[in-house]
């Protein structure tokens, strides 16, 4: 009966021990996920951060860049303009921008093809575009040399889903082309060179594009 008893003290021990190293085990393990948890988080913070430095580095390199490029293309730097608001608004509706052209303000709901026009495009469409983070391309046909106009075609055909192209015959006395976004404008008034001009062409489509308060969202090129 003693061996018994024994016995069963025996196996009541062994099960606790076997319990309490249960729960050690099980200690360990939500401690070494906390711990990888921890590096997880650590780690893909510090992938953000560094994805928002390239990120900011990149933007400032684009914005260095076109800055350099303003002056043989016989352009101004960027300047920023106010939000004028987003609404929109119906067709035939004529809305009153503050800026020639305009670089924010209320719309329509329907955005215009990017591409090539040949006949002016339509304001209240085109600034639902720049809300889009297409650029705007702008020019006085009177003033503007063909092979300037051949350059710019070509840099919106390569960026065809971003980027429209329009004569403007209302552009402010002195200024033969003007390059817009959201909130954004630069304008020329003696272009250089067709291969500086497209240079800063392609570069305000790179540093500017994109930044519209809807994102970027793709156009429909037409025209090109």
């Amino acid at each position: 009966m003693s061996n018994h008893r024994e016995t069963k003290r025996e196996r009541r021990e062994a099960a606790r021990l076997a319990r309490i190293e249960a729960q050690r085990r099980a200690a360990r393990k939500r401690k070494m996920r906390g711990v990888l948890t921890l590096v997880a988080l650590v780690v893909i913070a510090g992938l953000i951060g560094v994805a928002v430095y390239l990120s900011g580095a990149s933007a400032r390199r684009a914005g260095q860049e076109l800055a350099r490029l303003a002056a043989p293309a016989g352009c101004t730097e960027v300047q920023s303009f106010g939000d004028e608001g987003s609404t929109h608004v119906d067709s035939p509706t004529d809305v009153e921008y503050r800026t020639t052209p305009p670089t924010s303000g209320n719309h329509y709901g329907n955005v215009g093809n990017t591409g090539i026009y040949h006949v002016q495009a339509p304001d209240e469409n085109m600034v639902h575009n720049l809300e889009h983070g297409h650029v705007g391309i702008w020019y006085a046909q009177d003033g503007i040399d063909d092979a300037v106009l051949e350059a710019l075609k070509g840099v919106v055909r390569e960026n065809a889903t971003g980027a429209f192209l329009s004569p403007r015959p209302d552009l402010p006395d002195g200024v033969t082309i003007a390059f817009t976004a959201w909130q954004h404008m630069s304008t020329c008034g003696t272009p250089g060179a067709s291969e500086d001009v497209a240079a800063y062409a392609g570069r305000f489509i790179e540093a500017q594009g994109a930044k519209g308060p809807e994102g970027f969202l793709p156009g429909s090129p037409a025209g090109v």
